[in-house]
């Protein structure tokens, strides 16, 4: 992915040429790569059993884990190309503070998971509940304590305010 991506980038493709087949690419890989490549690991769908030898179907599993990933790359490309290709002020903000969240997110996750470990709730509301407090948490930081700092200039440059 990454040679894949260096290459890319020094691409001419502004029309968004790799994503073009989009609407075909993202109902492929969802509708039949994923459910077949899910059945190669669980045999849910009664494929399994066609592949007897252990060595065939780890290929196979490999193979359409593959397909999976550049279908969803391509399909997810030329959607966004497609829909978020206008300026937006709200994907702008959290273009600019997403490397702040990467940056300072893990210590604080893994503060709220142990304040959490022994809660009687389903993980689904826990893995949620951690999720959206964190987020906030750090956007609200980001917006007060970074974003026109010399911490916001040194992660994402010069920043004017907005009159």
């Amino acid at each position: 992915f990454f040679f894949f991506g260096a290459i890319y980038w020094d691409m001419d493709d502004a029309a968004g040429r790799l994503g073009k087949w989009w609407y075909i690419s993202l109902p492929i890989a969802l509708l039949v790569v994923f459910p077949a490549a899910l059945d190669l690991v669980t045999g849910e769908f009664g494929i399994v059993p066609i592949l007897k030898n252990e060595a065939t179907r780890a290929i196979a599993g490999n193979l359409h884990q593959a397909v999976f990933a550049w279908l969803m790359t391509f399909g997810l490309v030329g959607l966004f190309h497609r829909v978020l290709s206008r300026e937006s002020r709200t994907l702008r903000y959290v273009s600019d503070s997403s490397y702040w969240l990467y940056l300072t997110h893990l210590p604080l996750i893994i503060l709220a998971q142990w304040l959490v470990r022994d809660l009687q709730i389903p993980a689904f509301l826990k893995f949620t509940g951690i999720t959206v407090v964190v987020s906030a948490f750090l956007l609200v930081t980001y917006e007060y304590g970074v974003r026109y700092t010399f911490i916001g200039r040194l992660l994402n440059g010069p920043r004017t305010r907005a009159a």
